[in-house]
């Protein structure tokens, strides 16, 4: 007897070496998978290095531009290292990359040790919790990403096994782990209490203590003296990234335009497994719960997380805020499959979830992903850059000739480029600018990667965009697919009101450049009366009337124009739309229109109104048929008003046709000039502004 239970541990020894080699050889796939976001902590690190502390660019001193400040810091050491050792700019992406690898390696092996040494679960569940983790796609592509997920899962991991052992012996390593989480990441509070408040809560009395004691003090001391540090240096509360991609999907914004993919964050998780495994899955740890009561805390703790991955959502592919329930859920199931009767019952569980499993993984790693993931390093395995690197690469060297260090860019994928540069970028996302991600205004398309402002060359500016022409930067530069997304499927030689024009260099690319032939600076220091946004955006209307009123929910979907959409409508006589977009006069400045056509010849007639009724400005423009026109009415000097009424007349009594796109009252809320003078022009920021 005691022979064979001898050889069950030399076996179990033996299938537990080869855990880690079997999931290096599934992250191995994922070599090639890169984000931009990953150059963004060197941007800092290399700033902090420089002695100029954790800024983004010269000219907007201290940002919180990153989510994770530990990971900053080990970018900063990092690059030295590289450095010391004369290695290129590429070589700390590797470095992240062999760190995240190690990371996702310890926590599957730790995770799988702890399922192992806990004598509730047995072999079968063992098997089953083990191929859920070795093979998630997730944990397996961000363990091959130098960005920081890899070691949260890893921290979140050593917090689960001890928490699930329940012994004050562990509590040291448990009180690290939890610390260090908070300081990875700004959300790794979240992650840590999610997992130690159902351990509290469903402990006996004098565990509870000791859990107060040795790791919820030390974890409220180190949370405390760090957010009063960042409150201290940075002067706000929440980072950039936070406000600038999260912060709106809590804060409601009647009619806001937002950009979301289609499925839920959730669903789209589940669906990489299936509904069928989510549905047993679940059953499994129902099934766990019952038979086991420690098991509560865990299934908690994993609800916990699984709701907040869900609830914020990512732009990235990969899943990677549903790393932190992995460990858990694993746990969790080996837990079930363990509680499971019967022991053939409980092999058949475990050998469906292994074939399973592993099918999702083989799924993942030959899906082509066009977006970040491109293809499997095992399918072509190769040392050469352009493979890690994808379209950033080829985008980097052929803007090295244009851009030497220093240079003002502006381009919203604030990562590669600006780190290989070693430019001085202004990110009009709003993640690495706290000017951007705190405007004041709601005309912005919210998503999950920022605070988006179109480029056009149409009539009307943003406030984000008179920013860029403010700072006045040598080259901007635009994603192709964002440029047709908001020119109609074209891309503009021209844009920003002709300041720049297009590099025609760059027409293969995944990015549009454009080079400043028109300088700006003069024109945007003058007054803070440029930074407009638009009063008719269906965030701000008061009430929009044709011949009815039009119900306030309905208004983006019924008067599309209002938010950079396009209307086609068709009329006899005269169309007549009445916006009220103040309860008292407002400064107007601008009131455009991007392009309108029209079959048949007519004539436009704008009219602006105070709160009283009186007329404060009258225009009428004729259109000639089948000719498209932009318009553009402006005053410097500003025009109190609360009320636009639109008038479209035909020449004649048969049925006209209009198209009518992007009509905006370009104003300045009294938020958005207190905003602007106080940050610009007061206090006027380096490299540019005026002191009034």
């Amino acid at each position: 007897m005691q022979r064979v239970a001898v050889r069950r541990s030399i076996a179990h020894t033996a299938a537990l070496g080869l855990v880690p080699l079997l999931f290096l050889a599934h992250a191995a796939n994922y070599l090639y998978f890169f984000v931009d976001d990953e150059a963004i902590p060197l941007v800092f690190a290399r700033h902090l290095l420089e002695g100029k502390g954790l800024v983004y660019n010269s000219f907007e001193g201290r940002v919180e531009g990153y989510s994770d400040f530990l990971h900053v810091l080990l970018s900063a050491l990092y690059l030295l290292s590289a450095r010391a050792l004369s290695f290129s700019p590429y070589a700390v992406f590797f470095v992240g990359k062999t760190v995240s690898l190690v990371c996702g390696t310890a926590a599957v092996t730790l995770c799988v040790t702890a399922m192992r040494k806990r004598p509730s679960i047995t072999l079968p569940g063992i098997v089953a919790g083990t191929s859920f983790l070795v093979f998630a796609p997730s944990l397996a592509r961000w363990s091959a990403s130098s960005l920081e997920m890899a070691p949260i899962a890893l921290l979140v991991t050593i917090v689960t096994v001890n928490v699930l052992d329940g012994s004050a012996a562990r509590d040291r390593a448990t009180a690290i782990a939890s610390c260090l989480l908070v300081l990875l990441r700004i959300d790794g509070a979240v992650f840590a209490f999610a997992l130690l408040a159902p351990a509290w809560l469903f402990a006996e009395a004098t565990r509870r203590r000791e859990l107060i004691l040795h790791v919820v003090l030390p974890l409220l001391v180190t949370l405390t003296v760090y957010h009063a540090w960042r409150f201290w240096y940075f002067g706000h509360w929440l980072p950039s990234p936070l406000v600038a991609k999260v912060l709106y999907r809590f804060i409601h914004v009647p009619n806001a335009v937002t950009r979301e993919t289609g499925q839920s964050y959730l669903l789209s998780f589940i669906a990489v497994y299936g509904a069928i495994a989510a549905v047993v899955g679940a059953g499994l740890m129902v099934l766990a719960a019952v038979r086991d009561r420690n098991a509560w805390p865990l299934i908690t703790s994993t609800a916990i997380l699984i709701t907040y991955a869900a609830s914020v959502g990512d732009w990235m592919s990969g899943f990677r805020f549903f790393l932190p329930p992995l460990p858990g859920i694993a746990i969790l199931l080996a837990l079930g499959v363990s509680a499971i009767a019967s022991r053939r019952v409980a092999w058949a569980t475990a050998v469906v979830a292994l074939l399973w499993f592993s099918g999702t993984a083989v799924r993942a790693a030959t899906r082509y992903d066009v977006f970040d993931y491109r293809e499997s390093w095992w399918a072509h395995p190769s040392t050469e850059s352009w493979r890690y690197f994808g379209p950033y690469l080829k985008l980097y060297e052929s803007l090295r000739p244009l851009a030497p260090p220093g240079t003002r860019i502006a381009y919203n994928q604030a990562g590669f480029i600006p780190y290989m540069l070693d430019a001085d970028n202004i990110d009009d996302l709003g993640i690495c600018s706290r000017f951007v991600a705190d405007l004041p205004t709601s005309d912005v398309v919210f998503t999950g990667v920022g605070r988006y402002s179109p480029l056009t060359n149409g009539p009307a500016l943003r406030a984000a965009n008179a920013y860029v022409l403010y700072l006045a930067p040598e080259l901007v530069i635009a994603q192709r697919e964002n440029l047709r997304a908001a020119n109609r499927g074209e891309i503009p030689q021209r844009i920003l009101r002709d300041h720049y024009a297009q590099l025609p260099d760059f027409g293969a690319g995944s990015a549009a450049v454009y080079r400043k032939i028109n300088d700006s600076a003069a024109e945007y220091h003058a007054t803070p009366h440029v930074f407009l946004e638009n009063f008719a955006h269906p965030t701000h209307l008061i009430s929009a009337v044709e011949s009815v009123p039009v119900p306030a929910d309905e208004i983006r979907q019924r008067l599309p124009f209002l938010a950079d959409g396009l209307d086609d409508r068709s009329f006899t006589g005269q169309w007549r739309l009445e916006l009220t977009f103040s309860l008292a006069d407002e400064p107007v400045y601008e009131v455009t229109i991007h392009g309108i056509w029209s079959r048949a010849e007519v004539a436009l007639e704008f009219t602006l109104r105070d709160v009283n009724g009186a007329i404060v400005r009258q225009h009428t423009q004729p259109l000639q048929a089948d000719r498209s026109a932009g318009v553009r009415l402006a005053w410097p000097e500003g025009v109190l008003a609360s009320r636009l009424s639109l008038t479209v007349r035909a020449m004649d009594a048969s049925p006209a046709r209009v198209m009518l796109r992007d009509l905006r009252v370009q104003g300045q809320s009294r938020a958005l000039q207190s905003y602007v003078t106080q940050l610009l022009f007061r206090r006027p920021i380096a490299g540019g502004g005026n002191q009034q």
